[in-house]
Formats: C-alpha cells, sequence, structure tokens
C-alpha cells in the first residue's frame, strides 16, 4: 500500500508538494515516530505536524543502524527512501502553509 500526501496551500483546493510512499516503511516510521505525521496527517496543518516530523527524521538521521534494521525484506522502500521523503516533506512544510490531505 502506498500512502499519497499533499499540502493544500491557505486551505485553497491547489497542490503545492505531493508526496507518495509505500506503507512497507510503516514500521520504521512508527519506530522513529514519523507514522502519525505521514499516514494520518489529513486534516492537519504543516505548522501541527513540523514538530513531530524534525523530530522522528532526527531519529532516522541520528541513529541509521537501529532503523536500516526494519528495511522490507521484499524489497520496496528503504531506510534511505525515508530519510529522503521525510526531507522533501519537511522542507515542503517549512515552506509551504497550508493543510495536509492524505489518501492511501
Amino acid at each position: 500500500m502506498s500512502l499519497d500526501i499533499t499540502i493544500i496551500p491557505n486551505e485553497d483546493t491547489e497542490e503545492a508538494w505531493y508526496g507518495n510512499i509505500t506503507h512497507n516503511l510503516a514500521k520504521m516510521a512508527m519506530e522513529c515516530g514519523l507514522y502519525e505525521v505521514m499516514w494520518e496527517a489529513a486534516g492537519k496543518t504543516t505548522k501541527e505536524v513540523l514538530p513531530k516530523l524534525e523530530a522522528g527524521l532526527m531519529k532516522l538521521v541520528l541513529q541509521p543502524e537501529v532503523y536500516e534494521e526494519f528495511n522490507p525484506a521484499n524489497g520496496w522502500g528503504s531506510y534511505e527512501t525515508l530519510v529522503m521523503y521525510a526531507i522533501e516533506y519537511l522542507k515542503a512544510c517549512r515552506t509551504i502553509s497550508g493543510k495536509i490531505a492524505v489518501s492511501r
């Protein structure tokens, strides 16, 4: 299962940033505290998700050996995938003020 995230600026319907990540990384995301802000962020604002997104990304980056253990056996997704996705999501949240829409 994949995840789509769209940040909607100023509550408009225009898409400002779109992301898509596999659900195979959900366990890794849970372990570092990113699951809620990635898979359950619908209706929240970028301001609301930023603190958890920053904290989860920091955990990932500072302890790669811990989180690489959660790489999916089927090869769909990886530690690096989650880190890069979190970085792009963070950049979008820092530059765009708006609501987050999530679809699966």
